[in-house]
């Protein structure tokens, strides 16, 4: 293949009226629109929502390492890849950040990933090709420090790299759980003294009314459900404190 002929052809072909987004990757290091560049070629194509105005997935080549994929998504060159990453609550900087704290990492920075599973609030979620998740934040995972409990989905690998978290934990499914199975869980936790938030859609009715967010729990291969989001179970003694908290600066701001 002569190498001229990568280098002359298109950087990159979007095509928004398509849910798949595929480019053709340019080799070339310039400051092109649609290209990809900084040898972190590693984007294979995109994935947009259903009504085509949000990123929702992003796709790497067959044997992409974590720190490549990261790096493709923090240096991308690519006009609309970049905006759609600008568009979601991590931006282009967040994506630098992890890089760099992760490129180091060889803990799991070697670890091949398929794709930017998902984009949570706090963290993103990639999908490795044995089919495990990573999830990087740049903040804990559990709540005020909170210690991992036996209602939350097990991490075989956990750690901190400067300013990034990374958990590695199975891929749990979603769509084969219960109502009656969430309860019955979110009881036992709660009677270990936990106050669980962020779970049900509405917090404007009577819970018994309210849709529960399956998406914050999974089953796992041995068929045991857990929360997937850490975030959705505070120590009720933190909550009374961040309330108490709320309520002395209330009345400091009302005198």
């Amino acid at each position: 293949m002569n190498i001229n002929n990568i280098h002359n052809s298109v950087s990159a072909i979007f095509n928004t009226n398509k849910t798949i987004v595929s480019p053709q990757i340019s080799f070339k290091q310039n400051t092109d629109n649609d290209c990809f560049v900084r040898n972190f070629d590693a984007v294979d194509y995109i994935e947009l929502t259903p009504d085509k105005k949000k990123l929702k997935s992003v796709y790497f080549y067959e044997g992409t390492k974590l720190a490549d994929a990261l790096g493709s998504l923090g240096y991308t060159k690519n006009s609309y890849l970049k905006k759609c990453l600008s568009g979601k609550l991590h931006p282009v900087s967040e994506f630098q950040m992890m890089y760099k704290d992760i490129a180091g990492q060889n803990e799991i920075s070697s670890i091949k990933v398929k794709s930017l599973f998902a984009m949570g609030c706090s963290a993103l979620v990639f999908e490795t090709e044995d089919g495990d998740i990573i999830k990087l934040t740049p903040h804990n995972h559990f709540p005020d420090g909170r210690k991992q409990e036996f209602f939350d989905l097990p991490c075989t690998k956990k750690g901190k790299s400067d300013n990034t978290y990374f958990y590695v934990q199975e891929k749990a499914a979603q769509d084969n759980i219960t109502v009656e199975e969430i309860e019955n869980l979110v009881k036992k936790i709660e009677n270990q003294g936990y106050y669980m938030q962020d779970y049900i859609r509405s917090c404007i009715i009577e819970k018994s009314n309210n849709e529960i967010r399956k998406e914050q729990f999974g089953r796992t291969k041995d068929g045991t459900v857990y929360l997937i989001d850490p975030g959705c179970a505070v120590k009720i003694s933190s909550k009374q404190n961040d309330d108490s908290t709320n309520l002395r600066q209330k009345i400091s701001r009302f005198f």
